[in-house]
């Protein structure tokens, strides 16, 4: 709306609505006073500010790319963007911001998303002293190995190698390594298997972390897949007939 403001704006100008008489109805009086409203565009333009940068969010992670590394750091990165566009003067996001933390803080700052941040070499090596500050990090990376690694001693040995990780040494501080963690683009799954060789053991936690996706969006086109085939006249399909057949069809 607010790219085609003039245009909008232009439209309520033209003869032609005039002439059909939109513009003699309660609504379109309405409607023309809306559009040519300044309060009502400075409304719009607020609005852009404050969900444009969490849209960008959301389309990133409403895919069936692993994210899982990611979505702590962007969310950062949109409150970063809604305070820098508002010149940092905190009363104009305040409430905006209560709102976000409170959904941020209740689904999104699980273990696991934590771990993902703190494994993620693009965050962490640009932001290691504020990681290493923040506890809630190194706990969340604890207890996803205590959760995801059932053994004592591979749990100890991950311990072990998490700290070669953390100085950046052995196949960590080699040049390509460093390189390619710079660019956002980069698959941080791949990039433990291609430069974890220093820490094997954390290398295949990593990577499995890395690798989660953080949107329903595959399950749920899969479950609309399955809807269309098993239809109440396919009701007595078999198991594996239903499943070769959503297979086919979501392929």
């Amino acid at each position: 709306m607010l790219e085609n403001k003039k245009q909008l704006q232009r439209l309520f100008r033209e003869d032609e609505l005039h002439e059909l008489g939109y513009l003699k109805s309660a609504k379109g009086k309405k409607a023309e006073k809306v559009a040519k409203s300044e309060t009502f565009w400075r409304d719009v333009e607020t609005a852009v500010i404050y969900f444009e940068p969490l849209a960008h969010v959301l389309r990133r992670m409403d895919s069936d790319v692993p994210a899982m590394g990611f979505l702590y750091g962007y969310l950062q990165e949109a409150k970063n963007e809604i305070s820098k566009r508002f010149n940092n003067d905190r009363r104009k996001f305040e409430e905006v911001f209560q709102f976000i933390d409170k959904r941020w803080d209740s689904k999104l700052k699980t273990p696991l998303h934590r771990a993902g941040y703190y494994l993620n070499p693009f965050y962490y090596y640009q932001n290691k002293v504020a990681i290493e500050d923040n506890e809630t990090f190194r706990d969340g990376v604890i207890t996803c190995i205590t959760k995801l690694v059932p053994d004592i001693e591979t749990q100890d040995k991950i311990i072990e190698e998490l700290q070669k990780f953390q100085d950046a040494e052995g196949s960590f501080g080699k040049e390509i390594a460093k390189r390619q963690c710079k660019n956002i683009h980069f698959n941080p799954a791949k990039w433990w298997l291609n430069h974890g060789s220093s820490a094997p053991t954390l290398r295949k936690l990593a990577a499995r972390i890395l690798s989660l996706t953080c949107s329903s969006s595959a399950c749920e086109r899969c479950w609309s897949s399955f809807e269309q085939v098993h239809t109440k006249r396919r009701n007595r399909l078999l198991h594996d007939r239903m499943r070769d057949l959503v297979f086919v069809k979501f392929n």
